[in-house]
């Protein structure tokens, strides 16, 4: 038998905001991993009822205007040009002027381009934060920079697997009695749809290993000399890939690291070898493992990847609506702003 297990992950939000190890866990709420990410810093500088203007970085010489949709009305920023609020037919919205100048240029890299800091995952993140304060130092390394700090969290999506993978030769292994029940107890959803702690720990260490974040430590390297308990379980049976998609459609943020492009849609593949060969990788994109030029599946993979990302870019950013301010979205001191009518 061979086989690829296919895991996907959407994007909660991208907040901009300084977070406590408490409030950061209450922000992630039911999600399963997060990033963490930088920018330049977005503000608005100037606006009427029809444009903004929007500086980036340090550099007050680069300004972006951008028309503002004419069913716009009542827009504003605060005083420090990091906030709007506006009303949009029957409904209020507000956020945070990077994502206000995103949306209103359609993504584009100048705003949309986040580089990844750190993964880790959600479900842990109090003990792991109050263990090392990962978070904590990076908002300490950025405090007097030009550098915004952001947090998104991602849930997993859906759990899949198809019988086929882009390795020429047949494997060898077999799947035992019961390979379906305990396939899905490693990689099903638990009670409540939540994913299982197996999906989790193989989609954190593909994410930590492709883009190879400065903060992260541990798990830079994906390796089939040295496997984990789900890479060991998922070679038992015959697996001999996984792949991963991480945020998607409609999203803001383009996530990069110097070793990756910064793409609304990132299609990860990571082999799991039956013995270290010259065959076997780490986890890239899809489009540049290896494979024979007549492997049928590889290109029915690549084909569906790269027909799925080229709908991400393409897709238009949305904005969060909110009825009424959220406190982990808006710090204390702007909501007497906020809530000005």
């Amino acid at each position: 038998m061979t086989g690829t297990l296919m895991v996907s992950t959407e994007a909660v939000h991208t907040y901009q905001r300084r977070f406590s190890t408490s409030t950061l866990a209450l922000a992630v709420g039911a999600a399963n991993l997060y990033i963490v990410t930088r920018r330049p810093r977005t503000r608005i500088v100037d606006y009427s009822n029809k444009v903004a203007t929007f500086s980036i970085g340090n550099d007050d010489s680069t300004m972006v205007d951008a028309r503002l949709p004419s069913e716009i009305y009542k827009f504003s920023a605060d005083p420090s040009g990091q906030y709007f609020k506006f009303h949009i037919e029957s409904k209020f919205a507000h956020g945070e002027s990077w994502a206000l100048a995103t949306l209103l240029s359609n993504a584009h890299p100048i705003f949309s381009r986040h580089e990844v800091l750190y993964i880790g995952k959600a479900e842990d993140v109090g003990a792991r934060l109050k263990r090392h304060s990962t978070l904590q130092q990076i908002y300490e390394d950025h405090a007097t920079t030009e550098w915004d700090i952001f947090v998104t969290p991602l849930i997993i999506s859906a759990t899949e697997f198809v019988n086929a993978d882009h390795i020429e030769n047949p494997s060898v292994a077999n799947p035992q009695h019961g390979f379906l029940e305990e396939f899905f107890e490693w990689f099903g959803k638990r009670n409540g749809g939540r994913a299982t702690n197996g999906t989790i720990n193989l989609a954190e260490h593909a994410m930590i290993s492709y883009f190879r974040p400065k903060y992260n430590n541990l798990l830079k390297v994906w390796s089939g000399q040295r496997k984990s308990p789900e890479m060991e379980f998922l070679w038992r049976v015959g697996f001999r890939l996984a792949t991963f998609r991480v945020q998607g459609a409609f999203e803001l943020a383009r996530f990069e690291t110097t070793s990756t492009r910064a793409l609304r849609s990132h299609s990860i593949a990571c082999e799991i070898p039956d013995n270290p060969r010259e065959s076997g990788f780490g986890a890239m994109h899809i489009e540049e493992i290896p494979h024979s030029g007549d492997d049928y599946f590889y290109q029915v993979m690549a084909n569906m990847a790269q027909g799925v990302d080229d709908f991400n870019e393409q897709s238009s950013p949305s904005l969060t609506v909110f009825g009424d301010p959220p406190a982990l979205a808006t710090p204390p001191d702007i909501i007497p702003w906020l809530n000005e009518e």
